[in-house]
């Protein structure tokens, strides 16, 4: 994406989140991650159990005019996690213990940060977040991710944990 096109997509990515996301209760911080920080860090908490090889495959990153999507671990079966309602149930469950959260957008560099988020957010955050393009959630210190694709209906939502993905590991 040019720049003046990238910083027009994070000025009206901006406008949105203040507009639907104004009325949380919990505190927000947002910043640009111009290192790719949050999306190296989830990478490497949720897609560990990936080669290079599979991570080629299955487009986690651009690759040949193909444009990747992190959540591609998840649609192309090589993650264990959770899908659609089942998802959107153990998220819910996981925000009621914990109150910090990262968020980013696979298409921005923009993060936010809540801190102090309450069950009442959570409707509130689940709604903008179901609406919205390529979600990532993580609670603060990488242990779980609800991800919400622009593939609404196709793909996603997804939920995953170290517990879950730890299954995976005592299957090989």
């Amino acid at each position: 994406m040019p720049v003046g096109d990238m910083l027009k997509f994070e000025e009206d990515t901006l406008i949105i989140i203040k507009e639907e996301l104004g009325s949380l209760s919990c505190e927000m911080e947002m910043h640009i991650d111009d290192n790719n920080i949050a999306k190296t860090m989830w990478e490497t908490s949720f897609l560990f159990l990936l080669t290079d090889e599979e991570k080629k495959k299955c487009i986690i990153h651009n690759n040949d005019g193909y444009e990747g999507h992190l959540w591609h671990g998840f649609s192309n079966e090589l993650v264990n996690h959770l899908e659609k309602d089942e998802a959107d149930s153990m998220f819910l469950e996981e925000l009621k213990n914990h109150t910090s959260l990262v968020v980013f957008f696979q298409d921005s560099k923009l993060v936010l940060t809540l801190s102090n988020v309450t069950t009442a957010d959570c409707d509130l955050l689940k709604e903008f977040y179901s609406k919205s393009r390529d979600v990532y959630i993580t609670d603060s210190n990488y242990r779980f991710t609800y991800v919400n694709t622009h593939e609404v209906g196709w793909f996603g939502p997804y939920f995953t944990n170290k517990q879950i993905i730890s299954k995976s590991i005592s299957k090989q």
